[in-house]
């Protein structure tokens, strides 16, 4: 009886284990993904935009995009959440976090716009300032990942700590990146948004080295 017990238990284990293991993957997936369109809903107009196309055109794009960067959000932290609970992401593999966060790393250089900029092109204040608080966006995840093991009897607390620092961040890509590029968004001024959609990725780019820094510091302490 307790021999039949055990392999049940142990059949269960090896099902729960395979189906972690697919959701590992499909969440480093979806985390590349997130970078890479939220990114790229800035970066449309300089790689696409030629200029003469309807501006109309260009909104409904981005509109799409944004879709698409929400519900991979809203997709990733049940799933990180679910990993948690399970104890497939835990202080034993603090590993698979540094795969999300090169799966993030990879997202944002493959967005990476065509166009560059002058050498007499300044940076837009409200963009440089928002770019810098995506930081917000990119700690969210990894760095509850990183916190919940430690107390598991807050964990379910701490992953919504990781979904308070990534709106934090879209409200501030809200009001002063998106609303930088559409006071741009006019055909006199097509290579003014080019320029900035540049600095957009840059600045997010800066950002997110200084994220990976930031929590390779918090594992080192804490691990």
């Amino acid at each position: 009886m307790n021999l039949m017990m055990l392999k049940k238990k142990s059949s269960q284990e090896i099902y729960l284990n395979m189906i972690n293991d697919a959701l590992f993957l499909f969440l480093v997936a979806l985390y590349g993904l997130q970078f890479y369109v939220d990114t790229l809903v800035f970066s449309y107009p300089a790689k696409r935009y030629d200029g003469k196309k309807q501006l109309a055109l260009l909104f409904n794009k981005q509109k799409k995009l944004s879709f698409l960067v929400r519900l991979t959000v809203n997709l990733t932290y049940p799933i990180a959440a679910f990993l948690v609970d399970t104890s497939y992401i835990g202080d034993e593999n603090i590993n698979l976090i540094i795969i999300i966060m090169i799966a993030a790393a990879f997202g944002v250089l493959l967005a990476k716009p065509r166009y560059t900029v002058s050498g007499s092109a300044s940076v837009n204040s409200g963009i440089k300032t928002g770019s810098y608080l995506y930081l917000l966006h990119f700690i969210g995840i990894p760095l509850s990942l990183i916190v919940a093991p430690v107390f598991p009897e807050y964990r379910a607390t701490i992953i919504q700590l990781g979904i308070v620092l990534n709106t934090f961040s879209t409200i501030a890509q809200v009001w002063l990146v998106d609303n930088s590029i559409s006071m741009l968004l006019k055909k006199d001024t097509i290579d003014e948004v080019k320029e900035q959609v540049y600095f957009v990725w840059k600045y997010r780019l800066i950002s997110k080295i200084f994220g990976v820094l930031l929590l390779t510091l918090v594992i080192l302490n804490i691990y």
